[in-house]
């Protein structure tokens, strides 16, 4: 929902917006990088952003019809036109994820990529997240990395992290933070260690989609298999 309001649905045959009578469309016909759409974001301007396959599009809600759309692809810099997921960070950035040329910042004016040659885990980048610290996350298909805007710190199995695809992360109420595997069911990160919770521990599966903090600090579960919960001292 944007800040008019507004509903929007990111589909793999476009974009809808429905204002609570009716639904309005959009498409590459309308200048969308790609039907299928991947996330969406609404930055600080009030500027809507989706992620596609075939690069990133910029709704511009000051613009006349027929004119809102602005996209970003290779050309203009991004690392990939595939595109996984984005944030804005504290200081107005956006990050975008790839799925195969590492993540991409935008400061507004141009994009400056990191990649493993920068110290990623892997260029394959699954899931992003800003902690209250100002530290970014990036999980990863080879592990999970740290930026704090100077160098980047990678986690892998030496850290108790596997090699798996990283699908989401959360922050927890304690400032701990939530790792969503592909394989390896959740990783909970505390006190500069990370503890891992797997199906015979009380999960559903061991692939894991998403995970959502609750206003108690519960870590709410999404798996192929139905939803589980852990609480924010489980594994302490």
């Amino acid at each position: 929902q944007d800040r008019e309001g507004y509903l929007w649905f990111g589909t793999e045959r476009g974009v809808s917006q429905y204002d609570g009578q009716r639904f309005f469309n959009f498409t590459t016909r309308d200048g969308l990088a790609s039907n299928r759409v991947t996330s969406m974001l609404e930055d600080r301007h009030g500027n809507l952003w989706f992620t596609t396959e075939g690069g990133v599009s910029r709704y511009d809600v000051q613009q006349d019809a027929g004119q809102r759309f602005t996209t970003f692809t290779t050309q203009d810099g991004l690392a990939s036109n595939r595109i996984t997921s984005m944030l804005e960070d504290r200081h107005g950035n956006l990050w975008f994820a790839t799925e195969v040329g590492g993540v991409s910042q935008y400061d507004g004016k141009r994009f400056v990529t990191l990649t493993t040659q920068d110290g990623l885990a892997s260029n394959r980048i699954r899931s992003l997240l800003e902690d209250r610290e100002g530290y970014l996350w990036f999980g990863t298909d080879g592990g999970v990395s740290r930026f704090d805007r100077n160098r980047s710190v990678t986690y892998d199995v030496d850290d108790g992290v596997p090699a798996d695809r990283f699908t989401d992360i959360a922050e927890g109420r304690d400032g701990s933070l939530w790792f969503a595997t592909e394989n390896e069911g959740v990783l909970h990160y505390k006190a500069g260690q990370f503890l891992n919770s797997k199906k015979g521990s009380g999960l559903a599966s061991n692939r894991v989609n998403t995970i959502l903090i609750g206003r108690d600090g519960t870590a709410w579960v999404g798996t192929d298999d139905g939803l589980g919960w852990k609480s924010e001292d489980d594994g302490k």
